[in-house]
């Protein structure tokens, strides 16, 4: 009777055993699981870089407006498509009384003809950005020439929200002047 007592606890040891090594199997495996699907939806939330190549602008005493252009490249870099929904500057200026104010301006459609300070693609707004692509191009944006001329100019900050109104913004301090050659 013992051994049989001591057979039967053997093989039931056994089956215990291996109960537990498939568990611990399995629950490796789910970790692991969860982990790839973690990553994997973090690479479906939208994700936006926007970097600065350029920045400059010009006045045109003749209308009474100064254009600002930016060169910008916005990558896409989620699984999902995205876009860009809006672009807008803010200009941080002092005025003559030290008083820090801001200046936001939405893009412009087209550029002053006559001041055309750059060359290259315009980068139109809303524009539609594929997964895993980049997109580059000008946006530029007009000001009251009077509203800027005796304030002294902090920072420009440029901000591009996207579809999912989630917003990304890129700093320039100076900006580089282009000047008419015709004067």
């Amino acid at each position: 009777m013992a051994k049989e007592t001591i057979a039967s606890t053997d093989w039931s040891f056994w089956v215990s055993m291996i109960a537990l090594a498939f568990s611990a199997a399995s629950l490796y495996f789910s970790a692991v699981r969860s982990n790839v699907a973690k990553a994997q939806e973090k690479r479906r939330l939208p994700s936006l870089a926007v970097e600065l190549v350029h920045g400059q602008f010009q006045n045109s005493t003749d209308n009474n407006i100064r254009q600002y252009a930016f060169k910008l490249l916005v990558r896409n870099g989620a699984d999902s498509g995205n876009s860009i929904a809006s672009a807008t500057l803010t200009i941080t200026y002092l005025t003559e009384t030290h008083s820090q104010l801001r200046m936001k301006l939405l893009s412009a459609d087209k550029p002053i003809p006559e001041l055309l300070i750059q060359s290259g693609q315009q980068l139109d707004v809303p524009t539609k950005i594929e997964s895993y692509n980049s997109v580059s191009g000008w946006l530029y944006f007009h000001a009251s020439l009077e509203m800027l001329r005796t304030n002294r100019i902090e920072s420009y900050l440029i901000t591009v929200v996207d579809a999912h109104g989630k917003t990304y913004s890129v700093s320039e301090p100076f900006l580089t002047e282009v000047h008419d050659d015709k004067t």
